[in-house]
């Protein structure tokens, strides 16, 4: 008895610092229509934001958090979930200078932020912009 009590805190305590190494999202996923809401809410900072995609000041007031540049699109993200191991995926803004693959009529309906899934997807909001979600594990 006193083994098994034993080997129960043991496996207990493993299973415990595993899952504090889970890493946790940022915050929930936002759905599509916050961030198309967003997007027609402030949309005259959004023009500013294509033609100075490093403003700070417009990053915060359009919760961006992180800008990558691509070589025919910016992303600017504004979620991200990361993965244990390699991985992880984001959810934000694209502004593309031509229409990617992968466009959806609903990225909520074709994701599972979260899940180790593989996919690159997009919605359009207008003209350039987008919205999109990129997950890889």
């Amino acid at each position: 008895m006193v083994k098994n009590t034993a080997l129960g805190l043991v496996l207990s305590a493993l299973l415990a610092a595993a899952a504090g190494c889970m890493p946790a999202p940022s915050a929930p996923c936002p759905r599509d229509q916050v961030l198309i809401d967003r997007f027609k809410t402030h949309e005259p900072e959004f023009d500013r934001l294509a033609s100075d995609p490093d403003n700070a000041e417009l990053h915060k007031l359009l919760g961006i958090r992180r800008v990558m540049k691509q070589e025919h699109a910016i992303w600017f993200e504004v979620w991200f979930q990361d993965f244990a191991g390699p991985g992880g995926c984001l959810k934000g803004y694209a502004l593309c200078q031509a229409p990617p693959q992968g466009v959806v009529a609903d990225i909520d309906a074709d994701s599972d932020p979260g899940g180790p899934e593989e996919k690159r997807l997009y919605r359009l909001i207008k003209d350039k912009w987008y919205i999109f979600y990129h997950s890889s594990n």
